[in-house]
């Protein structure tokens, strides 16, 4: 019976929402992530994911959020095109150039 509720669109949601609440007490109580390619403690929990996919399949603009997404992260940031400067290697020349980040 648990399992036809959770094939159900208000029980995947409440499946979701109880996963979620595991995942973020299982990350305060031990201090790490549930999956281990997630060590860092910086950036979203898993459970952000699915609620994002769930999010795209009633919302159709979401879809293309995520190929933005996906597009930005593919552009290269140089000082051309109006990156903000970073630390620069001249291997000829021996020398370094390091930006101060702290002005940032």
């Amino acid at each position: 019976m648990g399992t036809l509720v959770f094939l159900t669109i208000p029980g995947l949601v409440l499946l979701l929402i109880s996963l979620a609440f595991v995942e973020v007490g299982f990350n305060r109580l031990s201090g790490r992530r549930v999956l281990p390619w997630q060590r860092h403690r910086s950036g979203s929990p898993v459970s952000a994911a699915g609620f994002e996919q769930i999010t795209a399949f009633f919302q159709g603009s979401k879809n293309i959020e995520f190929e933005q997404r996906l597009t930005t992260l593919m552009h290269r940031d140089d000082a051309e095109t109006g990156a903000p400067p970073r630390d620069e290697v001249d291997l000829r020349t021996g020398a370094a150039r390091l930006v101060d980040r702290t002005s940032f």
